[in-house]
């Protein structure tokens, strides 16, 4: 496409010998690079424009485009062109600067070479299309998934690669976008890479914010896990590393729900988890319920009155009962169904019969015997918690750390020993932190704390006495 440049060429170089040497990005790459409406954004303003100030100097020689408000140094990769703009992401005059590029080296290539495209070499090849090309040149992998989820997880691959070559620090809303949509995009059978796509998402908008719970040694390993999962998911255990559990059929059984606790995941979501234990099989089981299940409204509707409101909605399994009436009750689940972690579904066609009240004395000895911290894997960071109902006398040691925003102490069993636990700071906690510390002063003796049991901390979830079980997060 021909188009009025003011060409200042202050090296006197060989246009055409420059022309041949300027790298080419297809609309598929810039649009995978930044977004669509950035994109049309960027074309709007090359046709607004006119002519358009290219300026060719130094050794190697470098191409520097100048805009009414900004200008853009180009690289022989994407995330090498520099903009003088404020914006850290790649902004609308970098790609208005790639397009201008790749039409003047068109205009500009040498006789007979209209056709050709520059082909980068392997280091420069930092777009998602250009890394998908990459691979196919590979060896064949033992994939043992279907094709569209293989096609998926190089997608995801190619872009967090893009991003850890251009640096967590320049992400912005795009790259925040990208990541979302890859997110929903693998939310079938790539679950666990579509939360780690949603986390990191969650990240980048925490730092761009300013957020105090962006950690970014947390969001850095993050990336590499994501690449790292897919890598792995290869072999003959991609089936096992990417999907969540199905839950499985266990026909009835008989539980004691031990409270329940606010959960907020570090991608948005919000809920709460009632702590089952099943008294034949001898297990503790857990059962979620959602505070939303829309992303962009989790922000708004995880407040304390939120968290209130969903402990006492009756909406749970066939005869919708709520997590406040079955809480402390003895209670059975006919045909219900659990995952491998031990996650009970909300179906529908699971019916709760409730019983009488818990009797604290008649807690099995075996679920008060405090469990080592579950174990490190590093394709679930997350990993599985322990619980354990522990006999306490007294709470002793409350410290609030000011540093860490969070509340410490340490519950003393009938046996003086001492286990240190900690609830973190927040608005939806604040319940449960004045609670523990009205608990200084007073005698504990034959009261039981329902913990679970962290690689980080041991964290109290309710409290057992004589007159039933004491949620205090709600």
């Amino acid at each position: 496409m021909d188009r009025n440049y003011i060409v200042i060429n202050k090296e006197n170089a060989n246009i055409q010998a420059i022309a041949a040497m300027l790298p080419r990005f297809s609309e598929e790459e810039l649009i995978a690079a930044s977004n669509k409406g950035t994109y049309k954004r960027a074309r709007k303003d090359i046709e607004s424009s006119g002519s358009l100030n290219i300026t060719f100097s130094g050794e190697p020689v470098k191409a520097v485009i100048t805009f009414s408000d900004c200008e853009v140094t180009a690289g022989k990769a994407l995330g090498e062109f520099m903009c003088t703009c404020p914006s850290k992401t790649v902004c609308r005059h970098i790609i208005s600067a790639a397009i201008v590029m790749g039409e003047f080296a068109a205009d500009n290539a040498p006789s007979g070479k209209e056709n050709i495209t520059q082909t980068p070499s392997k280091k420069e090849k930092t777009s998602p299309e250009a890394f998908l090309e990459e691979k196919k040149t590979e060896p064949k992998e033992d994939w043992s998934i279907n094709p569209e989820d293989v096609l998926y997880l190089k997608e995801v691959e190619a872009y967090v690669t893009v991003i850890l070559k251009k640096g967590l620090i320049n992400c912005g809303i795009s790259e925040q976008q990208s990541l979302m949509s890859l997110s929903l995009k693998g939310s079938g059978n790539c679950r666990r890479i579509s939360a780690l796509c949603r986390s990191a998402a969650a990240d980048i908008e925490s730092m761009n914010s300013r957020s105090s719970a962006f950690n970014p040694l947390s969001a850095s390993l993050k990336l590499g896990r994501i690449i790292n999962t897919v890598y792995a998911a290869s072999g003959d255990r991609g089936e096992r590393l990417l999907r969540s559990d199905d839950y499985t059929d266990q026909g009835n059984g008989k539980f004691i729900c031990l409270g329940a606790y606010p959960y907020r995941t570090s991608s948005g979501f919000a809920g709460i988890t009632a702590l089952l234990y099943e008294t034949e099989k001898k297990e503790f089981f857990t059962y979620g319920s959602g505070l939303s299940d829309i992303y962009d409204n989790t922000a708004d509707a995880a407040s304390k009155q939120s968290f209130k409101k969903q402990f006492r909605r009756n909406c749970h399994w066939q005869n919708e009962v709520s997590l406040e009436t079955i809480s402390g009750k003895i209670f059975q689940l006919i045909n219900y169904k659990a995952d491998s972690k031990k996650r009970i579904s909300s179906s529908k066609q699971t019916v709760c019969i409730i019983g009488c009240d818990l009797v604290p004395e008649n807690i099995s000895r075996e679920i008060s015997v405090l469990p080592s911290p579950p174990e490190y894997n590093y394709f679930s960071a997350g990993g599985s918690d322990s619980f354990c109902v522990y006999p306490i006398s007294r709470v002793d040691d409350i410290v609030f750390d000011t540093s860490q925003q969070v509340l410490k102490f340490t519950l003393v069993s009938p046996k003086e020993n001492a286990v240190r636990c900690e609830i973190i700071h927040s608005q939806v906690n604040d319940m449960a932190e004045r609670f523990i510390e009205l608990l200084a002063e007073k005698d504990m003796s034959e009261h039981f704390m329902v913990l679970r049991i962290t690689r980080k901390a041991n964290i109290p979830i309710s409290l057992m006495g004589k007159n039933g079980i004491n949620n205090f997060f709600f």
